[in-house]
């Protein structure tokens, strides 16, 4: 699915302007990028939530030449999905 058409599709199903969704996508993004910065959560109710995931440093390899090197320790963000959601994959 293309921005566009997933636009379209909220626009006909709130009876919104695809302007007006357009900007609600824009304020939900930059609310994920505010929260998830400053190491918090944002839920999606009944799909799921935003969150952030501490990654320790660890011992890696060069795919290259196979030399061990350090991989620092970094955040890295993280989709979980709601219980519902699952079910419904998994069933379908």
């Amino acid at each position: 699915m293309r921005k566009s058409e997933l636009i379209q599709k909220i626009a006909e199903n709130t009876n919104a302007s695809p302007k007006e969704v357009k900007e609600i996508l824009r304020g939900l993004a930059e609310i994920i990028t505010q929260e998830t910065v400053k190491g918090g959560e944002v839920p999606l109710p009944d799909v799921g939530k935003f969150k952030v995931r501490r990654m320790s440093a660890r011992m890696g390899r060069n795919p290259k030449s196979g030399d061990p090197l350090q991989i620092p320790a970094k955040r890295k963000l993280h989709f979980v999905c709601s219980k519902e959601l699952k079910e419904k994959i998994a069933n379908n």
